[in-house]
């Protein structure tokens, strides 16, 4: 997992798509259309898609941080 991916997660901001596609072991294609059907909350801003820490650290498999909340994250 790349030191970008770590931050974001430490931090409670948000991943972008590709690195975090790799650090999960599938396709980004693959992360964009469970994007587009719903299946994972993203963030658009302009082109830019990101993932919240939150939903990251799911899609990892990570345990949540402790006292960490979704507006944090956001």
């Amino acid at each position: 997992m790349n030191d970008a991916i770590q931050k974001a997660l430490r931090e409670g901001g948000s991943v972008n798509v590709r690195p975090l596609a790799k650090a999960a072991g599938v396709c980004p294609a693959t992360l964009y259309r469970a994007i587009s059907r719903g299946e994972i909350e993203a963030i658009q801003i302009g082109k830019r898609i990101t993932i919240p820490a939150h939903i990251a650290r799911k899609l990892l498999k990570l345990p949540e941080v402790a006292g960490a909340s979704r507006s944090e994250a956001a």
